[in-house]
C-alpha cells in the first residue's frame, strides 16, 4: 500500500501545488486541523480516518479526476493502511510531532504553489513512514529472537 502511495501522493502533491483555488487551499487546512485534533483525542480510528482525509483533500486540489477516483475507491484501504501505520510509527515517543510536521510542510508547499517542493514534502513522508515500519519490525524480529533464546536457556 505504501508503495501505491508513493506514487499517486506525490502526483497529487505534485498537482495540487499546481493547480489548487483558494477553496482547495482552505479544504486542506481544514483537514490538517482535524488531522491534529484527533491526534490528541487518542482515537487510531478517528485519526486515521482525519490523515486520509487530509491526503484525500491534496488529491482533490490537484484537479486529475482519475487521481480523485483512485484515490476515492481506495479510501477504506487507505484508512486502515494508515490506521495500522499509526498505530506502528506512533509506538516510540517523539514521533508524532515529526509526521505532523511532514504534513505541515506538505501542505505549506502545496499552499505556496510549490510543485516540487510538493512533490519532495510527500516523498520525505511516505519514505520516513515506510523507514520507521521497516525499522519497528525488525526490533520486533529481534525481541522475538530474544525471548525464544532466553526461554531456550530456562529450560536448559
Amino acid at each position: 500500500m505504501l508503495e501505491l502511495r508513493h506514487a499517486i501522493e506525490s502526483l497529487s502533491a505534485y498537482y495540487a501545488a499546481s493547480r489548487r483555488t483558494e477553496s482547495d487551499i482552505e479544504q486542506i487546512r481544514t483537514c490538517y486541523k482535524r488531522l491534529i485534533v484527533s491526534h490528541s483525542r487518542q482515537d487510531a480510528a478517528l485519526e486515521a480516518k482525519a490523515d486520509a482525509n487530509f491526503h484525500l483533500a491534496i488529491a482533490e486540489a490537484s484537479h486529475n479526476v482519475v487521481l480523485v477516483h483512485v484515490m476515492r475507491s481506495l479510501f477504506s484501504l487507505l484508512r486502515k493502511s494508515i490506521r495500522y501505520n499509526l498505530e506502528n510509527v506512533y509506538a516510540q515517543t517523539g514521533r508524532f510531532e515529526h509526521v505532523r510536521d511532514q504534513h505541515y510542510h506538505l501542505m505549506t508547499a502545496i499552499i505556496n504553489g510549490d510543485p516540487d517542493n510538493a512533490r519532495s514534502a510527500s516523498d520525505r513522508h511516505i519514505d520516513y513512514v515506510e523507514r520507521v515500519l521497516i525499522d519497528t519490525d525488525s526490533q520486533r524480529q529481534r525481541e522475538a529472537r530474544a525471548s525464544r533464546r532466553a526461554l531456550g536457556a530456562i529450560t536448559l
